[in-house]
């Protein structure tokens, strides 16, 4: 089997940690379940799979040691951060979002593709290849954004995943090759969006980290994913 991400053939594939080891300890979140019904979607019949066992096994070693533990190691302070955060220390955070955005960025792509990509063919085989095979590019047409979320919520870790809709002044067109994956761990909530046709993320929310950076001064705590994922929506770029 191939490599996902560098393509070269018959080599040793290992597992890479969708949720990284150390972030899952940091959380406390290591033998945290998944639950029944992320279990039915992702096509996982055991009756209790823990987040520490969700891989993708088909990364190579080159892959995984390099390329991906390098990105890890420069997002790790950051990332505890920004889950962690609350009212009071925003600004702050954010602060430190942006300082480190572009490899915040690709390792939300990232996190974000193989997630997707379990169980499903949703990602396009390409942005793979591209962010592998290109110093961790990101593909045109992707945008990443992020915000935060109220405290109380019954998992650690949750995720959606779909088709991109794209708005129209008849009906609502599905984009085939469209994607958007949104992702909430403790309290960061962040969303990677593919617009092939380029359309452009819109929306109040706190910050847009790529392709271009811009800062809302709205700080406003999300109740839930799903308030955030309804925050954001497309408008077509002339």
């Amino acid at each position: 089997m191939d490599c996902i991400f560098c393509g070269r053939e018959k080599v040793k594939l290992t597992r890479e940690h969708i949720f990284p080891r150390w972030l899952l300890k940091y959380l406390d979140a290591a033998s945290e379940t998944i639950t029944k019904d992320l279990r039915s979607r992702l096509g996982i019949k055991k009756k209790t799979f823990k987040f520490i066992n969700f891989t993708e096994n088909r990364v190579c070693g080159k892959c995984n040691s390099k390329m991906l533990n390098s990105l890890e190691a420069e997002c790790r302070e950051v990332l505890k951060c920004l889950t962690g955060a609350h009212q009071e220390t925003i600004e702050k955070t954010t602060e430190m979002a942006i300082e480190k955005r572009k490899c915040l960025a690709k390792w939300m792509f990232k996190t974000s593709i193989l997630l997707a990509n379990n169980g499903t063919s949703l990602i396009p085989k390409e942005h793979f290849e591209i962010f592998g095979k290109n110093d961790k590019k990101i593909p045109d047409n992707v945008f990443v954004d992020l915000g935060f979320c109220d405290h109380n919520q019954e998992h650690i870790i949750e995720w959606q995943k779909s088709l991109l809709l794209i708005p129209s002044s008849k009906s609502f067109i599905k984009s085939w090759k469209g994607y958007k994956v949104i992702i909430r761990i403790e309290r960061l909530i962040f969303r990677v969006a593919f617009a092939p046709e380029r359309e452009q993320i819109c929306g109040d929310f706190l910050l847009k980290l790529w392709p271009n950076l811009c800062y809302s001064q709205n700080k406003k705590i999300y109740e839930s994913l799903e308030e955030y994922n309804n925050d954001g929506y497309y408008i077509p770029i002339n």
